[in-house]
């Protein structure tokens, strides 16, 4: 009768524990499935933004035409050089921005698919392993989204620069102004949510059990 008892208790214990981890499973899908979508609307700006950035560009100097996709650097004034440094400088933070964002997709798509897969088709122990995995790969995707939007904002300093080097201060300083306080916002806000919604590993609710049956049979009376 004891054994019985014990065993159809294990058993409701193995289907809740189950159920809680199906509810961390689909919370973490969530999770990716929104940075996923994030990031490829930001691939796309920055897609945009770099092919404008290739394109050969054109300044005017002395009532002259400097084509600076094919440089002459006997004969670059001030204004050619720094616009052709603001150019490289904005092509750096729009690379890196379009190369963090990619990243981020990449990480989210491959856990949506492996994670969810190995929790269903995985032998006894899997879902354990797949939350553990996924919530490792959303920290690293959560990071590499934050980079690559810190790397989005500062493109907008680059074309400011690139305005300066145009002799077009009023364009240049509404995109210092703009790309500055957008960057200060993120940060500000992005501290104070995780101050206010973030939970420690040491408070953290998991679907685990690490006591022995009497325990559980207490727990549950």
């Amino acid at each position: 009768m004891l054994a019985a008892n014990k065993l159809a208790l294990e058993k409701d214990l193995g289907v809740s524990m189950n159920e809680l981890r199906r509810k961390e499973i689909e919370y973490l899908r969530s999770s990716f499935s929104i940075l996923a979508t994030a990031s490829s609307v930001l691939v796309g700006f920055g897609y945009n933004n770099l092919s404008t950035s290739l394109e050969p560009q054109q300044l005017a100097v002395d009532g002259t035409y400097s084509r600076l996709a094919v440089i002459n650097w006997g004969h670059l004034s001030y204004n050619e050089i720094l616009f052709l440094i603001a150019n490289l400088y904005q092509l750096l933070w729009v690379s890196l921005s379009l190369s963090f964002n990619l990243i981020c997709l990449f990480i989210s798509m491959l856990s949506i698919i492996a994670g969810q897969a190995m929790a269903l088709r995985g032998p006894e122990g899997s879902m354990d392993l797949a939350v553990r995995h996924m919530e490792r790969q959303n920290r690293r995707a959560l990071r590499k989204f934050g980079r690559g939007l810190f790397a989005f904002c500062l493109s907008f300093t680059g074309q400011a620069a690139m305005f300066f080097a145009t002799l077009e201060p009023i364009k240049a300083a509404i995109m210092i102004i703009v790309g500055v306080w957008t960057i200060h916002t993120l940060l500000r806000y992005g501290l104070d949510i995780q101050a206010a919604f973030s939970v420690g590993e040491n408070t953290v609710v998991r679907a685990t059990w690490s006591g022995d049956m009497a325990d559980l049979a207490q727990a549950m009376c």
